[in-house]
């Protein structure tokens, strides 16, 4: 846990760092206010960090301000004598958070719909750049697929990232009230979601693969 002494841009830029190191092939979301320094210009965000901004002024669209609400809670009626002590309460309470309770306590459905956008808005750009990238490969003289192996490997690496980049546009049509395969399948062929193999349907198979 990072126990940071300012609210600046220095110290989210150091907390931006070290959240992308943990479980770095997965995407990670991150709901701000419009502070000043979560804007910064020379704030460097890491690839695998998306980070989606409130309206002004609503708090009450902000899932860190309901796991303050717990946490003052659990303050109330409580005498610390020093900063210290505050702060250990504090990093105790924290490490009382599990991956369950916390998801209980900060899940809005917003966040699966902007996901779902950003997939939408981006994927065809990923898609149109690799290509590109292929078509230069061939211009070079690079004999694609000749190095069997190493192809298969690749393959299974993107494939892996595929999934990991669906789960999350997934849950947010769980979110949405989308719970079944065959609803979620409907709905990705209906939204044209691409699948790992542009251009094909998803099936409940492949849905079924993507999110167990």
């Amino acid at each position: 846990m990072l126990n940071l002494p300012y609210c600046n841009t220095d110290c989210f830029q150091l907390f931006l760092n070290e959240f992308s190191q943990c479980e770095p092939n997965e995407l990670k979301v991150v709901v701000l206010d419009n502070g000043a320094f979560h804007k910064a210009k020379r704030l460097i965000v890491p690839k695998n960090i998306l980070l989606i901004f409130l309206p002004p002024y609503s708090p009450e669209l902000n899932p860190a301000e309901k796991m303050w609400q717990k946490f003052k809670r659990n303050f109330t009626n409580k005498l610390f004598k020093s900063l210290e002590e505050v702060q250990a309460f504090i990093c105790e309470q924290s490490d009382l958070n599990t991956k369950s309770s916390t998801k209980s306590i900060c899940q809005y459905q917003y966040i699966g719909k902007q996901l779902l956008a950003f997939y939408i808005i981006h994927f065809d750009i990923i898609s149109q750049r690799t290509k590109e990238a292929l078509d230069a490969a061939k211009k070079r003289g690079v004999e694609l697929g000749k190095n069997g192996k190493q192809l298969a490997l690749d393959n299974k690496q993107s494939s892996i990232a595929f999934r990991l980049q669906m789960k999350p546009i997934i849950e947010g049509l769980k979110q949405e009230g989308f719970i079944t395969i065959a609803a979620i399948t409907n709905e990705l062929n209906c939204r044209r979601i691409a699948t790992f193999r542009h251009g094909a349907k998803w099936h409940r198979s492949t849905v079924h693969a993507v999110a167990k």
